[in-house]
């Protein structure tokens, strides 16, 4: 057995002990040794548990409708999140670990909070928690905050002012979404916007991934990729904006015409920026 090998056990039978000793201690003062988050539902709104199909068998989903809210802030350690309209302010919560997702409303924001799995018990579980925030087929948002650390984001069809997205390892998708700001950042994951349309500004970063973007960008736009291929397509025509365009390793392409280095232009209203360190970009002009 070589010496990585020997630190590796070392130390996965130190903290096995280290937990054992933890937990016989727990029960010898008697506490509980597990977290228990239940969901905050008020008395009056009972949380509805129904059956839906699984890959394997059932599942057991919970919903819960709450009060009207302009605003939603989720920030989960692990696991998916959806905003999409559902016919009225609600909430679904899915998967084996849906319990250590919580819920609380704070005037007219929604927040949503989520305790991390261990790494074991999420690369283990075939199924993890996953929420899904419905609204009305008409809802204006005054924002959207959401931030998960592995998972997915998926927005669906709705108008919010202020639109902020992260994930450190997940795929983020928008489709029909409008916003006056957004700021969608990923560390690892591929983004995808189909119809997407922003007013004031536009703000993407990707660390490790791919971006496709289809819309209407007014503004400032903004997109940073450090390793990934763009593919963007705006419905604003290219005389419509100042460009400052780089990319260092890869090709750069203008309505499918290659150019050679950067492209920069000035003294146009809508400014777009575009920042690739390895890959392609390739952009489309309405």
């Amino acid at each position: 057995m070589n010496l990585p090998a020997k630190v590796c056990l070392g130390a996965g039978a130190f903290l096995a002990m280290s937990g054992g000793l933890l937990a016989l201690t727990g029960f010898a003062l008697g506490a509980q040794t597990h977290l228990n988050m239940p969901f905050a539902v008020a008395a009056e709104t009972p949380m509805v548990h129904v059956e839906v199909a699984a890959d394997e068998g059932t599942a057991t989903e919970s919903w819960v409708q709450v009060p009207a809210f302009s605003r939603i802030e989720v920030e989960l350690d692990m696991g998916n999140v959806s905003v999409m309209p559902t016919g009225e302010y609600d909430l679904s919560f899915s998967g084996e670990h849906a319990a250590l997702l919580d819920y609380e409303m704070d005037g007219d924001t929604l927040r949503i909070t989520g305790t991390a799995l261990s790494a074991m018990e999420f690369f283990t579980s075939g199924d993890e928690a996953a929420v899904t925030i419905g609204i009305p087929e008409d809802a204006s948002l005054d924002a959207v905050d959401i931030h998960t650390a592995l998972g997915q984001g998926e927005l669906t069809d709705f108008t919010a002012n202020s639109l902020t997205v992260s994930t450190d390892l997940g795929n983020v998708s928008l489709d029909s979404v409008m916003a006056s700001d957004a700021d969608i950042t990923l560390s690892m994951g591929d983004l995808t916007g189909y119809s997407l349309t922003t007013i004031d500004s536009l703000t993407v970063k990707n660390d490790m991934g791919d971006v496709y973007l289809d819309g209407d960008f007014q503004g400032n736009t903004d997109i940073t990729l450090s390793m990934g291929d763009l593919d963007l397509t705006t419905w604003q025509s290219m005389d419509t904006y100042s460009l400052d365009l780089d990319v260092t390793m890869g090709d750069l392409y203008l309505d499918g015409s290659t150019q050679y280095g950067s492209v920069r232009r000035e003294g146009v209203p809508n400014q777009l920026k575009i920042a690739n360190s390895m890959g392609s970009a390739d952009v489309y002009f309405g």
